[in-house]
């Protein structure tokens, strides 16, 4: 057994126990599976930065970092050594992986593969024992671990007398959660298979590389660079082995151009659309429209302007991983296990993903890649279906769900043993359809029209000064259409029906586009009768939700080139509706006393503080106005 010490280093994240401004590694003060001095730094070191790259995406478990060596040499004690010691395996667990590791070579398809260079052939042949030997590792783990772990291995590293291989454990059940492909080599080509699985394998990539440093001492950054690196390294091979799954060469340019053209604006407005990846002779995606001169993905001005003309669900840009060849669909005919059609979708500024059939692989932020967390739990959707609707179709309706989820405005999604009488209570919400089994596709398109109610709110809200809580609680018995009133009575505030902010009803005049607005609203509404609201919202109450309007807003403004904070550096809400209208009406030559009336505020003096400002500037420039006119 070799001695050992206990070590104490600057800050460096690697600790476990601080105290004075130092970082403190309680290391074993012997080793009995001695290969290099600084092992347990070197594997401490992997593990921390695992955890760190798998909450950078996501995913927050806990992986198990291993160092598996095997003699290289006849002067050493051990013939396999394994660090951590005594924690989750013992050499013992790895008996026969040597014999098991030629095995797998001499049975591989590329075992008698020929390069007329003899240092070619040698270096070739070296790098595939080592991985079949990386293999028989990961086999001999799998099958001897104590816990439900999945165990990945890189290549070895000759440490002093050791080949060394990092590996990499995670748990079993976090690993199979997450959405990835089922190949794993297609063409010759390595498949990565998911985010997770190319972190991992840049990970070990990266740490065999830090093996080869000097008695591998570079123990306090063994990855040498930041998750979020590692992260978007990782996204891109996913990226571009989706291309290549298609038969394509290309790819590799796909994820930045992905990147800059959703970041890029389009006359003011943030791009939304998609993108396929599809062999351009696919059956299974028929190009409605060819392109005469294809267009480089990387040409992100172009690019841009054509997402404009796509949408997610009826026409996407077709791409071979390098040009923009035309624009077409993805047929119902495609049957996902191929693993040969990909969709990305740019959803908002700086946002995009990658979806393959139902899953989506990532989605990315300003070229930040991070696994989807998802806004309902799937199995718990599940478990709540099936228990409580016997003859449900839980997996529709979790598809159906999802794409509620999606929407940008918000969707309520009801379900219910009683879709009919649901129905009627709703109708005064509603256009109301025959009964007809829904796809996500046609739920998406059918429930865009819920936009509506925030454009109208938005508009009424700027055009009378009303306050979110007024127009919440309206309902058409308070709209007189005749006489161009409407009759604000109560307010929705905190998730409360109660009287308005100073417990006094008023009439707010209409102005007659505002009619025409509301006796449209009606009529679309299929005339509903006077206890319905006029703005209907999608909480279970059936009023709206503060924080989607808020939401919605700040996306159209985002949309607009509109900034969230004023130009004194006030931050602009749907309350600033209601000052705009104010101005506006000042500015227009309307009196104090009107708009003090119009707003309901408890008295003349309260407009006169918070707007008088507007009038004694109005007033200033009638009185500029007038320099000159008397010609004396």
């Amino acid at each position: 057994m070799i001695d050992r010490f206990v070590v104490s280093v600057r800050r460096s994240g690697l600790a476990e126990h601080e105290a004075g401004g130092l970082a403190y590694l309680a290391m074993r003060e012997t080793l009995t599976y001695f290969m290099w001095g600084l092992q347990q730094h070197f594997r401490a070191s992997l593990q921390i930065e695992m955890e760190r790259l798998l909450e950078q995406i996501g995913l927050p478990v806990k992986p198990q970092a291993l160092l598996v060596g095997f003699a290289a040499s006849e002067d050493v004690a051990w013939p396999i050594c394994i660090e951590p010691e005594y924690r989750f395996f013992q050499p013992a667990h790895l008996d026969g992986v040597v014999e098991r590791a030629r095995e797998i070579y001499e049975s591989h398809p590329n075992y008698k593969m020929m390069h007329s260079d003899p240092r070619m052939h040698e270096l070739y042949h070296q790098s595939l024992v080592d991985r079949c030997r990386a293999e028989a590792v990961v086999d001999a783990l799998n099958r001897n671990a104590p816990e439900p772990v999945t165990y990945f291995a890189g290549h070895s590293t000759r440490v002093g007398d050791y080949e060394v291989h990092p590996v990499v454990g995670i748990q079993t059940d976090a690993l199979e959660a997450v959405p990835q492909l089922a190949t794993i080599e297609r063409d010759r080509f390595s498949v990565t298979r998911s985010l997770l699985h190319g972190c991992i394998d840049i990970s070990l990539a990266l740490a065999t590389k830090a093996l080869v440093q000097p008695d591998a001492s570079d123990v306090w950054s063994v990855l040498g660079t930041s998750p979020e690196e590692v992260a978007r390294r990782a996204a891109a091979n996913l990226v571009t082995s989706s291309v290549r799954m298609t038969g394509s060469i290309y790819g590799t340019g796909l994820y930045a151009a992905l990147t800059a053209v959703s970041t890029t604006r389009y006359e003011g407005a943030s791009g939304y659309g998609s993108v396929v990846v599809a062999g351009e002779d696919d059956a299974d995606v028929p190009i409605d429209v060819r392109l005469r001169t294809p267009v480089r993905i990387g040409e992100t001005r172009s690019l841009r302007k054509l997402l404009e003309i796509s949408d997610r669900d009826k026409l996407g840009l077709l791409t071979d991983g390098k040009v923009i060849f035309g624009m077409g669909h993805v047929e119902t005919s495609y049957d996902p296990a191929d693993e040969r059609i990909f969709e990305f979708h740019v959803v908002g500024q700086g946002q995009w993903l990658m979806r393959h059939g139902a899953d989506v692989l990532f989605e990315a932020e300003f070229g930040e890649p991070r696994l989807r967390k998802e806004r309902i739990d799937k199995a718990r959707f599940v478990d709540t279906v099936e228990r409580v609707f016997a003859q449900a179709d839980s997996a529709n309706l979790w598809e159906l769900a999802q794409a509620a989820a999606e929407q940008a405005h918000g969707t309520m999604l009801v379900i219910s043993d009683a879709a009919a009488e649901e129905a009627a209570r709703l109708s005064a919400q509603a256009i109301l359809i025959e009964p007809e089994p829904l796809s996500p596709e046609l739920l998406r398109q059918a429930t865009r029209i819920d936009g509506a109610v925030y454009r109208l709110l938005t508009e009424v809200a700027l055009k009378t000064g009303m306050r979110l809580g007024e127009l919440s609680a309206l309902t058409w018995g308070d709209v007189e259409l005749s006489e161009g009133v409407v009759r604000v009575r109560r307010s929705y505030t905190d998730g409360r029906l109660g009287m308005t902010k100073n417990r006094e009803t008023r009439d707010v005049l209409l102005a007659p586009e505002v009619v025409t607005l509301l006796g449209e609203w009606w009529g679309e509404c299929g005339r509903p009768a006077d206890d319905r609201l006029v703005l209907p919202g999608e909480t279970v109450s059936g009023y709206l939700n503060p924080h989607s309007v808020l939401r919605e807003l700040y996306g159209a403004m985002e949309r607009s080139g509109i900034s969230r904070v004023g130009p004194t550096g006030e931050k602009r809400t749907f309350h600033s509706l209601r000052h705009t209208h104010a101005k506006v009406a000042i500015e227009t030559g309307r009196s104090i006393p009107w708009l003090s009336r119009s707003l309901g505020h408890s008295s003349l003096s309260v407009t006169t503080e918070v707007y008088g400002h507007f009038e004694r500037a109005e007033r200033r420039r009638e009185a500029e106005a007038m320099e000159g006119v008397f010609g004396v």
